[in-house]
């Protein structure tokens, strides 16, 4: 996690330094954190693009902001995240591990994974209309 903390010691200025600071410095402040966190989700997405084969939209858009709030007095906070449903749909992917019956795309005795007979889209995953698929798709399981 990238902090960092500007103070501005308005004690030995006019009374009008405040309202200043409100007004326009602190939405400034907000503005450039915000431009700084787009642009660190911009970059995270392209990673993905390099890293990963043919990721997405889904997963791209998985890459979300919560931008700075200039309302009341408290500090400027941005973060960059991924969202909790393709952080989970990743992590399958990633982190190797058991998986138990009733994850995400697991059977009693693995993973279910489609066969080369399987229809897929241009991602190379199943399409989302499931109907008669099912029937006409071989699939495997791998062994535990």
């Amino acid at each position: 996690m990238l902090q960092f903390q500007v103070d501005i010691d308005t004690a030995g200025f006019s009374p009008d330094v405040d309202a200043v600071v409100t007004e326009e410095v602190r939405p400034a402040i907000a503005g450039a954190l915000n431009e700084i966190a787009f642009a660190a989700r911009d970059a995270v997405r392209e990673a993905m693009k390099e890293g990963f084969d043919r990721p997405t939209p889904f997963t791209l858009d998985g890459v979300k902001v919560f931008t700075a709030r200039v309302s009341g007095s408290g500090p400027l906070d941005v973060v960059v995240f991924i969202a909790d449903r393709q952080a989970g749909y990743l992590d399958l992917e990633i982190t190797p591990g058991t998986r138990r019956a009733g994850m995400p795309a697991t059977t009693r005795r693995g993973p279910l994974i489609p066969g080369p007979a399987a229809p897929r889209d241009r991602f190379g995953n199943l399409p989302r209309d499931l109907t008669g698929i099912l029937d006409r798709a071989r699939w495997e399981a791998t062994a535990w």
